[in-house]
């Protein structure tokens, strides 16, 4: 693969990927780019300013979700960057700002997709141990647990950046490892994305399995509802929905969350195994470039997106109505 020196004596080497030049392209990719970064960050800043003010949560809860969504948040600085650097046409930034910029999409991407495990392993604890929820899942572990994830992702970080040269790749419009190694890149999949993906479908079958085994009880004891008062027939028996059913649609939005880990991430990682066995001069088309980056960092914000659609609220009812459909098992 050639490469070519950045002006201004950078360090920085960009792949000769050159993406098309025809201004409505370009105008194209940096609208998604700034949609992107957009969405990104009024997502997550809204989720962490709402946060608190969700009675419902428990703390160990209300740090997993902020931690989650300052992980999401942090990937706007890559957005950002990419931005300019879009519009530009070329890296006009430092050298070491490219390193910054994947130091950065590497530690809150891997932060996001283990907070995204921590936070389904904890509505499976909710779930199969409800009355010791509280005792398992307690503010101290989930601190530590929250602390560990980071570290081990920046240690992460640190390692991939100290054994790579880190360049800017004009067609993902991004900062990228040049000629990854293949363990490298078997590491970084096997980690990162097929024991996550395994870790979630797992516990999601799981939790499947028992929401149809607390709505085949419901459907059993259900009672009849009362007859209509002689006194006013006006009014209705409403009967509330049952827990099963709430129950049964958070378990719809989890699902749904990850078929969106798999969409967003499935074709990045594609990219960095088929980047890692190709020869040195072997080019990947523009499409799989950018598509493979930009749809992988679509995760960052449309997790809180499919919050909002399947609740058909506020993005505050959004988070209520999600807790509650979390903590559920609870009252069972």
């Amino acid at each position: 693969m050639k490469t070519v020196m950045m002006p201004n004596n950078s360090d920085v080497m960009a792949i000769e990927c050159e993406p098309q030049k025809q201004i409505a392209h370009r105008a194209v990719r940096a609208t998604y780019i700034g949609a992107d970064f957009v969405l990104t960050m009024l997502g997550n800043i809204l989720t962490i300013a709402v946060i608190r003010k969700v009675e419902e949560f428990s703390d160990g809860t209300k740090m997993l979700f902020t931690s989650l969504a300052l992980a999401d948040l942090g990937v706007a600085f890559v957005a950002a960057t990419s931005l300019v650097a879009e519009i530009s046409g070329r890296w006009i930034f430092p050298a070491w700002m490219c390193e910054v910029s994947f130091g950065t999409f590497y530690i809150f991407t891997a932060v996001s997709v283990c907070m995204l495990i921590f936070l389904t392993f904890d509505r499976l604890v909710a779930v199969l141990r409800p009355l010791r929820y509280s005792l398992i899942l307690t503010k101290g572990r989930s601190l530590f647990a929250t602390a560990f994830i980071w570290f081990a992702c920046a240690v992460g970080a640190i390692i991939t950046l100290a054994t790579n040269q880190i360049i800017y790749n004009k067609c993902s419009a991004m900062c990228v490892t040049r000629l990854r190694s293949i363990p490298q890149s078997i590491v970084a999949l096997v980690t990162f994305y097929i024991i996550p993906l395994t870790l979630i479908l797992l516990m999601n079958l799981k939790l499947l399995s028992v929401a149809r085994q607390h709505a085949r009880r419901s459907r059993n004891q259900v009672a009849p509802p009362p007859p209509p008062s002689s006194c006013d027939l006006d009014q209705v028996y409403m009967q509330p929905p049952p827990r099963s059913a709430l129950r049964g649609k958070a378990v719809g939005v989890i699902t749904l969350v990850t078929f969106a880990f798999i969409v967003s991430w499935s074709l990045f990682y594609v990219k960095l195994v088929l980047g890692a066995v190709s020869d040195e001069d072997t080019t990947l088309p523009e499409w799989i470039e950018f598509t493979s980056i930009w749809l992988a960092l679509t995760n960052s914000w449309w997790n809180f997106i499919i919050y909002s659609d399947k609740s058909g609220h506020t993005p505050l009812d959004t988070l209520k109505n999600f807790h509650l459909h979390h903590t559920d098992a609870l009252h069972y």
